[in-house]
C-alpha cells in the first residue's frame, strides 16, 4: 500500500466498515461480531479515568488513621483464631478461584484480539477455525500479557509504597500525632502527576501493542518478541508518523466517545422500555400466584429473565459496533500506509493460502466456554440464591412451607433457612380451637410461628392469626 493521508485512511476505514456491518446487514453476523469484541475485551476505543474526592474526605479518613480504626480491625480480623481458620478454608480458595478466571479471561482476551483481527480482515464472524489458527500468536500475546502488567503492578506498587513510607515517617499512621493534614495532603498530590504519567507510559505501550504489534504477528504468524523488533525498527523510521497517529486517534476517539454517549442515551431508553414492560408482566404472573408457589415462581421468572437481560445487553452492545471494528481497521489500514511488508490487506500468496487449510483447525473450544460461562453461572447461583433464601424464610414465617416437601428434604431446608426441622414437620397433635368469633373447629397443628398457626384438616391446610384464637384444647 502506497502512503496515504489520514483523511483517505479513515475514508477507507470507514466504507470497510460499513461493508462488514450493512453490505448486506445480517443480525447474526453482528452478533457474532459483537461476541468476539467483548471477548477480546475491545469494545470501545475510549477511556475514562476518574478521580473523586475532596479535602474534608482525606481528612476523614486521616482522622481514623489516627484513632486507630482501621489498625483496631486489622487487629481484630486477624488475631481471632475462628476467622483466621474460616479465612483460610473459605477467602483464599475463593480468590484462588478468582485469580484463575482472571487468568483465564487474559488468555481468552489475548487469543480473541486475534480473531477479532482475522474477522475484520475476512468480513467473517467465525470463531472456531480463527481462534485455532492463531493459537500460537494469541497464547504469546498471553504470555507478553501477564509479564507486562505484572510490571505494570510492581511500578503502581512502587510508586505507592514509597507514597506510604514517606507518609509513615510523617507519623501519618500513628496513635495521636500532632499531624498537619495540609501538609499531608500535599505530599500525597505530589505523587500524582508521577502515577498519571506512569498510567500514561503503560497505555501507550498497551495501545500501541493492540493497534500495531498484533496486526504484525498475525501478518507474519511470529511472537510478539519478534513483533516488537519489527515494530520499534518501523517506529524509528516513522516516529512523526506514529506521533501523529496517536494526536489522530486521541481526536477519533473524543468524536467516539461523542457519539458514545448518544448512543448509550437511546439504547438506554429503549433497555428501560423492554425491560420495564418485562418487569410488569413478571409482577402480573408473581400477584395472581398463590402464595404457596409464589417462591418456585420468582425462581423461574428469575431463571428466564437473567438469560433474557442478557441477551437484551448483547442487542444493546450491537449500537457500539461501529466504533471497535472503525478503529480496528484504522489502525491496520496506518501499519500498512507506513510499511508494505505489513500490510494486512495485500494480496495473498499461493503459499499462504495453502498453509491455512481451514480443516486441522476444527477443534473444540472447552476451556473458552468454561472460562465464559462458569462466572456467568456463578452470579447466577449466586441471584437465585439471594433471592430465594428470603423467600423461603417469609414462607416459614407465614406457615407456607409445607409445599416446599415435594421438592427439598426437610434437612436440606433447615440447612439452606436456618429454621430447624422439628418447626418444619407436622406436630402430629390434634386439637380443639375455639375462635374469639365464637366458632371452633377440630384440626391438627401443622406448624408454629410468632404470629400465626398452620393447620390441617382433611380439606389441606389454612393459617389462622393468633390473634383470632380464643384458645386450644388437646384431645
Amino acid at each position: 500500500m502506497k502512503r496515504q493521508s489520514y483523511s483517505q485512511l479513515i475514508g477507507m476505514s470507514w466504507r470497510w466498515m460499513i461493508q462488514i456491518l450493512f453490505k448486506p446487514f445480517s443480525l447474526k453476523k453482528c452478533i457474532m461480531l459483537a461476541i468476539i469484541i467483548i471477548l477480546a475485551g475491545q469494545m470501545t476505543g475510549c477511556f475514562n479515568f476518574n478521580i473523586s474526592g475532596n479535602k474534608a474526605d482525606f481528612e476523614k479518613l486521616i482522622d481514623m488513621l489516627h484513632k486507630g480504626v482501621i489498625s483496631d480491625a486489622k487487629t481484630a480480623l486477624f488475631t481471632n483464631p475462628k476467622v483466621m481458620v474460616l479465612f483460610t478454608a473459605v477467602v483464599i480458595p475463593i480468590l484462588l478461584f478468582i485469580g484463575l478466571i482472571i487468568l483465564l479471561w487474559m488468555w481468552v482476551g489475548a487469543n480473541f484480539s486475534f480473531v477479532f483481527i482475522d474477522s475484520v480482515m475476512r468480513n467473517d464472524a467465525s470463531l472456531r477455525i480463527p481462534f485455532h489458527r492463531n493459537k500460537l500468536q494469541g497464547n504469546s500475546y498471553f504470555k507478553w500479557n501477564i509479564v507486562f502488567s505484572s510490571v505494570a503492578l510492581l511500578t503502581f506498587g512502587g510508586i505507592i509504597l514509597h507514597l506510604i513510607t514517606r507518609l509513615v515517617k510523617v507519623g501519618t499512621f500513628a496513635a495521636e500525632p500532632p499531624i498537619n493534614t495540609a501538609q499531608i495532603l500535599s505530599m500525597v498530590l505530589r505523587y500524582i502527576p508521577i502515577l498519571l504519567a506512569t498510567g500514561i507510559f503503560f497505555f501507550l505501550i498497551a495501545g500501541l501493542a493492540v493497534d500495531f504489534v498484533l496486526p504484525i504477528m498475525y501478518k507474519r504468524k511470529i511472537n510478539i518478541l519478534k513483533a516488537w523488533e519489527i515494530f520499534l525498527a518501523l517506529a524509528k523510521r516513522n516516529i512523526s508518523e506514529i506521533l501523529l497517529y496517536i494526536l489522530v486517534k486521541i481526536g477519533l476517539s473524543i468524536l467516539a466517545l461523542i457519539a458514545a454517549v448518544i448512543l448509550t442515551i437511546i439504547g438506554i431508553i429503549g433497555f428501560l422500555l423492554i425491560g420495564g414492560l418485562s418487569y410488569l408482566f413478571g409482577w402480573f404472573i408473581y400477584n395472581i400466584t398463590p402464595n404457596v408457589a409464589k417462591t418456585y415462581v420468582l425462581l423461574f421468572l428469575i431463571l428466564a429473565g437473567i438469560p433474557a437481560l442478557g441477551f437484551l445487553g448483547l442487542l444493546f452492545s450491537l449500537l457500539f459496533l461501529p466504533i471497535p471494528i472503525f478503529f480496528r481497521i484504522f489502525s491496520i489500514y496506518v501499519l500498512g500506509s507506513m510499511d508494505d511488508s505489513s500490510d494486512l490487506f495485500a494480496a495473498k500468496t499461493p503459499e499462504e493460502i495453502a498453509a491455512e487449510g481451514d480443516e486441522k483447525y476444527k477443534k473444540s473450544m472447552k476451556l473458552v466456554w468454561f472460562t465464559v460461562l462458569v462466572p456467568i453461572l456463578v452470579a447466577l447461583l449466586g441471584v437465585l440464591l439471594a433471592v430465594a433464601i428470603p423467600n423461603i424464610m417469609k414462607a416459614r414465617r407465614e406457615g407456607g412451607l409445607r409445599g416446599i416437601e415435594k421438592i427439598l428434604p426437610l434437612k436440606k431446608i433447615e440447612a439452606i433457612t436456618g429454621v430447624s426441622k422439628k418447626a418444619l414437620a407436622p406436630h402430629g397433635k390434634t386439637v380443639t380451637v375455639y375462635l374469639k368469633n365464637g366458632n371452633s373447629f377440630e384440626a391438627e397443628i401443622e406448624s408454629e410461628t410468632e404470629n400465626n398457626i398452620s393447620f390441617r384438616i382433611a380439606d389441606g391446610t389454612f393459617i389462622l392469626p393468633r390473634s383470632d384464637i380464643l384458645r386450644m384444647e388437646k384431645e
